[in-house]
């Protein structure tokens, strides 16, 4: 059982996949026995290697063309012998590399609506290498570099645009079985057969590290983690599977490395740069497993495993910006199989919310090239550019220039990526109209708004949208047909009082919150949250409302909704008090919600321990089973366990203190109680599990050992741990239960009878045992004795015809290094030398949480004293205000050496003492 689990926002992933009709049916998957994924996918097409008699082929299929395919589809056929290896380019989803047993590299240009021919006619022709290519790379952030590696051992770079090879790296004694750009593209990290791992400058050939990897005969695989550190899978000597993680400053020592089973697959890594979430995927294997990486201790946490019943011949990843946002889809591949089925297997969080997660989909990388291939050759180094998903799902994709004519000629550049101004101009797309447009809109504005069809119409407009929502109306109130200064107390009066109205009848909060929305995304008044006579700004979640104000009685109002809309209007003085309601009620929404940090009790700055103590704390004292005459005991507990829900989870306390609670519930929780005690500290409440006389039978109970330091048992801790356990499921079908013996009366005749025993059994319905994973957690309070028990009720072995046993544990004090414990006490042995036991010492040590102990003696000291530090001890269990003392005991460590007789005559003069001798019962 693994003791602390990282709280992650990705601990509840899980893959599903796609129905068959939603897949991709009737592919002639390569034969090759070459170790590649033999599949890659980009948000525009999906390419697989096939089989091709007289030569090699692979298959470009647009993304939405699904179902069974024909026999005669059109495929990619310019190679002379298998293609072992294909890559999407990053920075055009038209280009393509494929490598091939040719002994060539070729880049194709497909067409934006897929091919509807076989396509024979490379774009570009790179021949160079002496065997054939088992490998392509494009470079992350520079336009026109690929890399290639074959079996000669050699690692060519190219400029595809020039043809040309700018670097041919040659210090590998074997096959190169791996390679991996880092993140910026400055550097290559290889794996070799020789066992060897290596880090390469790729402009010069440079090797700048060398460490020896896995130790197994079996491939393996390498790939570079975004912070710099590397990321490997392989064998064992006893060929079992492994990864590990390393650093390049210590290559060849493993950070982590961790044996996974025995199969024979070679694992293939697949990294998310934004998420940290390692996909491994074992060629032949069935399951995919998926493991978050953090750069601290113990850096790689297990997730979970998708599993189907299916091996996998191939497979391939979509990048992030081709993730379905709505679903919260984190990662989808494209699994190929031995039938010739290629599944679609999505990963997703569940959330409740269909908003646009903001948490899990940070900005990522998209088409734009950061730098050019010549910049590149310079030397400059560049991160990718990052683009929000939303704004690249939401904008239109200009396809990138090519310039396919003579693609083989020397010399003359092909442009694959998007060029600079067609980028600048998707930018300007996403970012929303020009300032010139804005000023064009502001023009026509200002003339149309003395028109009559155009009346600002305040109170109509509430009376649309509350009746949108179904509202009733209690009053009809008519709209001035026009706004003039005189009357515009009666206007505000009316204004108000339909305010009050309307407002006072929508209890419901998400109605609120739909009705400001809607009154965001409407031209007219109901647009305005803010009128001001100074510049400022308020900021809603993801919609922002910026304000300025002229010397005059118009107000200019930029309101931008999510980013990608922006409405521009003018405003007419006599609606100000209007417009100032609508602001005091959108501060509200802001502000709303329960003060879950006054529930309890802890400050903002609280730490995640302060905060479960006072969770512990509280509930113990609001529990509704402890406060069964608190009418109010319920709605308060439930407050409490949806505050500690809220600030337990970092990602949710963010949202909280930036958003309040309705920010919390728009990204996916609804700020509920979910009740933390079955998982949270055991039976605080007493009662145990299973006790009594009741005749239920109950299944065993399952005691185990957990192993505290003594800081721990100082400070308090907190420890999560993960239980795996056997749990009583459904099936179908029924069996007997219930079993019990009765006695059953036998007439025998002439008023005689016999009394006999008899079985009988119910029939209950048939049910299963399955695993299932849970995360408990125990407080380790401070001064806990060795041997407390931990109670969690029910969560011990299950029985089939009654209730589950208890899980206790039982806490098991470590021995420490330098403290001994002793009930509340704490000893510790201080060694000083002769010099200081004679003069007095100064001496400072640190405690078990940190803090200096300081020790000052001015008077002879002898050895075995016992020094006292009170209140230096560990509190009391029962009561931590009562706390033990610190005994430190002295040792003298005398000198080694002989005197000589100087010094003894030195010593004698000194201490001035007659030699006694004295005899005693120490004991």
């Amino acid at each position: 059982m693994a003791r602390v689990v990282r709280n992650s926002k990705f601990r509840h992933v899980f893959g599903q996949a796609a129905k068959k009709q939603d897949c991709y049916e009737n592919i002639r998957i390569t034969k090759s026995a070459w170790d590649s994924t033999f599949c890659t996918v980009n948000p525009k097409f999906l390419a697989v290697i096939t089989e091709s008699a007289g030569g090699g082929a692979f298959m470009v299929l647009p993304l939405d063309k699904v179902g069974r395919l024909d026999r005669d589809v059109p495929l990619v056929t310019g190679h002379k012998a298998a293609v072992l290896d294909i890559q999407w380019c990053p920075h055009n989803d038209n280009v393509i590399a494929s490598g091939s047993e040719d002994c060539t590299v070729k880049v194709w240009q497909i067409p934006d609506h897929g091919l509807t021919q076989n396509l024979t006619q490379a774009s570009v022709d790179l021949i160079a290498h002496q065997r054939r290519v088992g490998q392509v790379l494009w470079h992350p952030t520079a336009l026109n570099i690929l890399l290639s590696s074959g079996g000669d051992t050699k690692i060519l770079i190219w400029n595809v645009g020039k043809s040309t090879i700018l670097t041919t790296i040659d210090c590998h004694p074997e096959v190169i079985l791996s390679i991996s750009w880092n993140y910026d593209g400055s550097r290559i990290i290889t794996a070799c057969k020789d066992k060897y791992l290596r880090v390469i400058n790729p402009r010069n050939g440079e090797v700048l590290k060398t460490g020896l990897g896995h130790q197994g005969a079996k491939p393996m695989r390498a790939i570079y983690l975004r912070d710099g550190r590397i990321f490997t899978t392989g064998f064992s000597k006893m060929s079992e599977r492994q990864y590990a993680l390393w650093d390049e400053a210590t290559l060849g020592n493993a950070l982590v490395m961790e044996e996974l089973d025995s199969s024979n697959g070679v694992l293939f890594p697949f990294y998310d740069e934004d998420t940290g979430l390692i996909f491994l995927c074992g060629k032949g294997d069935s399951t995919i497993r998926y493991f978050e990486y953090t750069p601290e201790p113990p850096y790689i946490h297990f997730i979970n495993m998708y599993s189907s019943s299916d091996p996998q011949r191939g497979i391939g990843v979509m990048p992030k910006r081709g993730m379905n946002t709505t679903i919260c889809e984190i990662a989808r591949f494209y699994k190929l199989l031995n039938t010739g089925l290629c599944e679609v297997i999505s990963f997703t969080v569940p959330r409740k919310s269909e908003l646009f997660q903001e948490d899990l989909y940070p900005d990522t990388v998209g088409e734009e090239h950061a730098i050019t291939a010549d910049e590149w050759i310079k030397g400059t180094n560049a991160k990718p550019v990052l683009m929000s998903i939303r704004d690249l799902q939401g904008g239109g994709k200009t396809p990138g220039q090519s310039g396919n004519s003579g693609g083989g000629s020397a010399k003359q550049e092909v442009v694959f990526g998007k060029s600079t101004s067609t980028a600048a101009k998707t930018q300007q797309n996403l970012s929303g109209k020009s300032s010139s447009t804005q000023s064009q809109k502001d023009g026509a504005g200002n003339q149309q708004q003395s028109s009559s069809q155009n009346k600002i119409e305040p109170i109509q407009e509430l009376q649309q949208q509350s009746n949108h929502l179904g509202l009733t109306q209690q009053s009809s109130l008519s709209s001035p047909t026009s706004v003039s200064p005189s009357s515009n107390n009666t206007i505000n009066q009316q204004i108000l009082s339909k305010l009050n109205d309307i407002f006072f009848r929508m209890n419901d909060f998400d109605k609120r919150l739909q009705f400001i929305e809607r009154a965001l995304r409407s031209g007219t008044t109901a647009s305005t949250l803010l009128a001001t006579k100074q510049l400022s700004v308020s900021k809603h979640q993801s919609r922002f409302v910026i304000l300025e104000a002229n010397k005059k009685t118009l107000y200019t109002i930029n309101l931008s909704i999510n980013g990608n809309r922006t409405v521009q209007m003018k405003l007419n003085y006599g609606i100000y008090t209007w417009t100032l309601i609508l602001l005091i009620f959108a501060t509200s929404l802001v502000v709303a919600g329960r003060d879950f940090y006054k529930i309890l009790n802890v400050p903002k700055s609280a730490t995640l321990n302060q905060i479960k103590k006072a969770f512990r704390k509280l509930a113990k004292e609001l529990h509704p089973d402890k406060n069964k005459d608190d009418a109010r005991a319920q709605e308060r507990f439930q407050d409490l366990g949806a505050a500690y829900e809220t600030l337990s989870d970092p990602d949710k306390r963010k949202i909280y203190d930036k958003s309040g609670e309705e920010g919390v519930k728009r990204h996916g929780d609804d700020g509920g109680f979910h009740d933390p005690f079955p998982n949270f500290f055991g039976d605080i409440f007493g009662g145990g599990g299973g006790g009594g006389e009741s005749n239920v039978p109950r299944g065993g109970d399952v005691i185990l050992d957990i192993f505290v330091t003594l800081e721990e048992v100082y400070s308090g801790n907190f420890v999560e741990v993960v239980r795996a356990k056997p749990v009583a499921r459904k099936a179908s079908g029924s069996r007997q239960c219930n079993c019990r013996t009765e006695m059953r009366t036998k007439p025998l005749g002439a008023g005689r009878f016999q009394m006999i025993q008899e079985q009988v059994c119910d029939k209950c319905d048939n049910i299963k045992f399955v695993t299932e994973e849970s995360v408990l957690e125990i407080e380790i309070e401070p001064g806990v004795p060795d041997g407390f028990q931990y109670p969690f009720t029910a969560e011990g072995e299950p029985h089939i015809d009654g209730e589950p046993g208890d899980l206790i544990f039982i806490i098991r004090l470590q021995k420490h290094k330098k403290f001994e414990r002793k009930n509340n006490d704490l000893y510790i042995n201080l060694t000083i030398t002769l010099q200081d036991a004679l003069n007095g010492f100064d001496v400072e040590f640190p405690h078990l949480d940190g803090h200096k102990v300081k020790l000052t003696r001015e008077k002879i000291t002898w050895p075995g004293v016992r020094i006292r530090k009170k209140g230096e001890g560990l509190p009391a269990h029962e009561s931590n205000t009562i706390v033990g003392d610190l005994f430190i005991t002295i040792d003298v460590d005398f000198p080694k050496g002989e005197l000589n007789t100087d010094q003894r005559e030195a010593v004698k003069t000194l201490l001035n003492q007659q030699s006694k001798h004295n005899l005693y019962n120490g004991l």
